[in-house]
Parts: C-alpha cells; sequence; structure tokens
C-alpha cells in the first residue's frame, strides 16, 4: 500500500502518528482486516454516497455495512445513493477505486463518522 503525498503531508502537519503496514493486495476492508491479523472492528472503511446533489463520505468499521435509509434519515436528505465507481476516481484521482482514505475533507467532502469508532484508539484503513 502506498500513502498520498497529500494524506502524507496531511498527517505529518497535524502530528498524526502513523504506519504504512504492506500486505498482500485486499479488495474489501474485511479482507484488510485479514491481511492485517486484526479484527473488523479496527479497519475503518470509507463509503461515499451521494445525498441530494452532494457527494459526502460514510466512515465506519469494516464490521458495519451503512444503512442507506438510516443514514438518509439522520442527514435529512430526500435521496441517497451510492457514487458509482467512476466518479470515486473523480473525486479520489490519486487513490485506486475501493482505497479512498477516511479524510474525505482533504477531497473536499463533507464526512459522517460511525460512533462506533470512538471506541478505538488504533485504527486501520485500506
Amino acid at each position: 500500500m502506498t500513502i498520498s503525498s497529500r494524506l502524507k503531508d496531511f498527517l505529518d502537519a497535524q502530528s498524526i502518528e502513523y504506519q504504512v503496514l504492506e500486505h498482500p493486495e485486499a479488495f474489501t476492508a474485511q479482507e484488510t482486516a485479514g491481511a492485517q491479523h486484526v479484527s473488523g472492528a479496527k479497519v475503518i472503511k470509507s463509503v461515499v454516497v451521494r445525498c441530494d446533489d452532494q457527494a459526502v463520505m460514510c466512515v465506519l468499521p469494516a464490521i458495519h455495512k451503512i444503512d442507506l435509509d438510516k443514514f438518509k434519515e439522520v442527514s435529512g436528505a430526500s435521496e441517497i445513493v451510492l457514487v458509482s465507481e467512476a466518479e470515486l476516481a473523480e473525486l479520489f484521482p490519486d487513490y485506486q477505486v475501493g482505497a479512498e482514505p477516511p479524510f474525505g475533507r482533504l477531497y473536499g467532502l463533507a464526512v459522517f463518522i460511525d460512533t462506533f469508532l470512538e471506541l478505538a484508539w488504533t485504527l486501520h484503513m485500506r
């Protein structure tokens, strides 16, 4: 796994401690958890949705699934849909589709974070 210069610069500027861990290619957050030998509760996944006309990022543990109906209710949006892979590639040009970092603000996105993540001290991302 490589880290984009944009993300590295952000983490360094904020004095956020991190490690880049090498692992076999993984296509899901759960596969990443297995490759890193950690619980899926400690691996973050990013799900990008179109909330009415705005792309927003939802950050949740790998073991959770986003409930689009619940998110629609919480966000007050009239329509919620997953963004396409083409849109992900456009929004995150320096990342492989499916490996978007959970730092949507770096890419101009509003971010919603699952409260479950408040319980974790160490988190892993794909």
